[in-house]
């Protein structure tokens, strides 16, 4: 047997305990990919792109600042700011960079609308918000979503809401909106409170981020996001750049649904987990493309007496209705003409001219 030199062996273990220690490091930053703990999987999203990819929808993200060279930015279009004096690229990318690359992760064709809507510098987004809502309708955007905190219920937001889903745009927000009676303190709004035509998304429990299931929330989604290069990853901010991203799929498949429709088949599809509503994004494609063809049933069901009444007369025409015992679109038999008769029909036609 050959003996292996002190040194070398020294320096083999030395390798390996590095080796050890960086996979440590590693995975403390962030958990190994798994059904368990992936968002894309947790979700049935994978499952989804067999279907729908985003390819010609659109979303809107209003959020902090953005990063105009991420892993999202060839899908960016349309970018705007609600806050005076900030632009995307001026100040450090943040939360808004995070959101966007979920939506892109989850419908890798969909464009996005990165709208600036809450500042770095100061407080206070109402008013953005609800501009950024009107701004995303004016550009085509099947969703529009916010994660920047809870939003008051206010006669501008759904006014705001009011001209987004005439222009087939659906409000997918963090929470449910705060509602507060005369001289009381505002709180999450109640399922009878709060506004139907929002998409409430919410996260569902887990051991580092427990959470409880709410009365007033739609769909819920997985908390953590795996690639991201923020130090929280944890959060109810996933949730609406997960399901808005889930709209844009939906979209895909089936042009023609209506927000509300969509809502519907959102929370219709989802499947039970200790009592969260779970977005089931495979689900929810596959109702949209079902949906689409029991339109074009209804279509033609619709258009049969039509065509009925309007049909031409044609060889098949007329042997239906001699099974039927009507005759009144028959042509009339001809008569054969023999004989001299027929000669004197050719005799007395006139002759064309020549040209």
């Amino acid at each position: 047997m050959t003996r292996v030199p002190d040194a070398t062996r020294h320096g083999a273990l030395a390798v390996i305990a590095l080796l050890v220690f960086a996979n440590i490091s590693c995975a403390r930053q962030s958990p190994a990919r798994n059904t368990q703990s992936d968002l894309v999987a947790f979700s049935r999203i994978d499952k989804a792109w067999k279907q729908a990819s985003g390819a010609g929808a659109t979303v809107a993200v209003v959020d902090w600042q953005f990063d105009p060279d991420g892993p999202a930015a060839p899908s960016l279009v349309f970018a705007a700011s609600m806050v005076p004096g900030e632009r995307m690229g001026h100040l450090k990318p943040w939360h808004g960079a995070w959101m966007v690359d979920i939506v892109h992760r989850i419908a890798p064709e969909a464009k996005i609308v990165p709208i600036i809507g809450r500042s770095l510098k100061q407080g206070g987004y109402q008013d953005a918000l609800v501009r950024g809502i009107r701004y995303a309708a004016d550009h085509g955007a099947v969703a529009v979503t916010s994660s920047m905190g809870p939003t008051d219920q206010t006669q501008a937001l759904r006014e705001a809401i009011d001209y987004a889903e005439g222009k087939g745009t659906l409000f997918v927000d963090v929470h449910p909106e705060n509602v507060a009676a005369a001289g009381e303190k505002l709180k999450l709004c109640s399922p009878s409170e709060c506004d139907a035509r929002i998409v409430h998304a919410g996260i569902v429990s887990v051991p580092e981020h427990p959470a409880k299931p709410h009365p007033s929330r739609d769909i819920y989604t997985w908390p953590y996001d795996l690639d991201g290069k923020f130090e929280d990853g944890w959060g109810y901010s996933n949730g609406p750049p997960i399901v808005a991203g889930t709209i844009a799929l939906m979209k895909s498949a089936n042009r023609r649904l209506s927000p509300r429709e969509i809502h519907q088949l959102l929370v219709h599809t989802a499947y039970d987990r200790d009592g969260f509503k779970v977005l089931d994004a495979e689900a929810a494609v596959r109702a949209a493309v079902a949906r689409r063809g029991s339109r074009r049933g209804r279509a033609g069901r619709a258009l049969a007496p039509a065509a009925r009444r309007a049909r031409p007369v044609g060889r098949r025409t007329r042997a239906a209705d001699r099974d039927s015992g009507d005759r009144s679109s028959e042509t009339p038999p001809r008569t054969r003409v023999t004989g001299a008769a027929s000669r004197r029909r050719r005799t007395t036609s006139p002759r064309r001219r020549a040209p």
